[in-house]
């Protein structure tokens, strides 16, 4: 969808950061606007969100921006270790692990904010226009890490508006026009780009 269209509405009622003003939301076959707070949290848990704005702590180093949710979560030692390990190395900044947020370039940003959204191994990935401020070559790693996620059987949903993309890629497209969703097959998109 265009900017404005509600992509990343869409996102934060999935996350319950936002509520409905009627109407219910069903996620994997659950009621979920009728959770309390405790229960709110492990939905979360199951999400991975990748957020335009990368939403880092930019004088932390990469390692400390990825380790935080895991610490919010009670993990420490080898286990936080471990597991912090395996994100970086599935994003290629294991061995810049202690630079600080500050000095990355965007891409860099955007592959620290994946490692962060891997934590839990979510089920399910949402990435709010993840290529938005990003080069070409780099727009591609990032999907590339996407697809590969998605070969591990998570669900993984990308908002973007970028065509080339979305063509790129090939995968269910779904449109968000005139606030409702549409599916669109991909010679559709041939012909209107």
């Amino acid at each position: 969808g265009v900017s404005g269209a509600g992509k990343t509405t869409v996102f934060r009622l999935l996350m319950l950061i936002e509520r409905p003003d009627r109407g219910s939301i069903l996620f994997d076959g659950e009621e979920i606007t009728r959770l309390g707070i405790a229960e709110q949290a492990l939905h979360r848990r199951r999400i991975g969100m990748v957020f335009q704005d990368y939403r880092l702590l930019p004088s932390d180093s990469i390692e400390e921006n990825v380790a935080l949710p895991l610490r919010v979560a009670g993990h420490r030692g080898a286990r936080l270790r471990q597991k912090l390990e395996r994100q970086l190395e599935e994003v290629g900044l294991a061995h810049r692990r202690r630079e600080p947020v500050a000095g990355l370039s965007g891409g860099e940003k955007q592959l620290v904010s994946i490692a962060r959204a891997l934590a839990f191994d979510p089920s399910v990935f949402f990435a709010d226009e993840p290529t938005g401020n990003l080069d070409h070559g780099m727009a591609h790693k990032v999907m590339e890490l996407f697809r590969a996620l998605h070969r591990k059987g998570c669900t993984v949903i990308v908002a973007t508006h970028d065509l080339s993309l979305i063509r790129a890629f090939r995968a269910r497209t779904l449109l968000i026009k005139d606030r409702t969703l549409h599916e669109v097959r991909l010679t559709e998109q041939r012909a209107s780009g």
